[in-house]
């Protein structure tokens, strides 16, 4: 018995709507799978700039504590930065309403004299002075802050340089 054209076009519209909604949910899950995983990606990034915002704070103590004419090189100092969006010079591409997304950063040091320092490698009659850094960062994301900070052993020596020892990574 032959079958109808009707009766053919009857049972393949049935399958080719199965097989369109089975593709619009691959479609869905593959979307909402990159979606959480550039989230996943964007905070790993913004923490490692993080990381790198309180290494960088700790290097600028180190500059100031060995720079001759600072004036209070111990005392805590505290920097803002813009991270994102990021523009190299005068971007023409940058708009207005780009002020309204900028990540700020809050990043600085603390520096702590010390007074024993018999955990040091070197001996005591080498060292002339000796502080303890702490440089933290501070990124807004989203409902939280994403933090940072790294704690090293600065020691002058009698050659007058200034050497870090690393004591505590990441305090966040």
């Amino acid at each position: 018995m032959k079958t109808k054209h009707a009766e053919q076009a009857f049972i393949s519209v049935p399958v080719i709507l199965l097989f369109t909604a089975i593709g619009l949910m691959l479609i869905t899950s593959m979307v909402g799978r990159m979606t959480f995983l550039s989230r996943q990606t964007h905070r790993i990034l913004l923490s490692k700039q993080a990381q790198a915002l309180a290494n960088g704070a700790i290097e600028r103590a180190l500059d100031a504590l060995s720079s001759p004419d600072a004036p209070n090189p111990t005392s805590a100092q505290e920097y803002t930065e813009n991270i994102a969006p990021i523009y190299i010079g005068d971007d023409p591409i940058g708009e207005p309403e780009d002020d309204l997304r900028v990540i700020r950063a809050t990043y600085g040091y603390r520096c702590q004299s010390v007074e024993k320092t018999d955990y040091v490698n070197l001996p005591i009659e080498q060292i002339q002075n000796a502080f303890l850094i702490t440089g933290y960062a501070e990124i807004p994301y989203r409902n939280t802050t994403l933090s940072s900070a790294v704690t090293k052993l600065c020691v002058l020596d009698n050659k007058n340089e200034w050497t870090l020892i690393p004591m505590i990574d990441d305090l966040s």
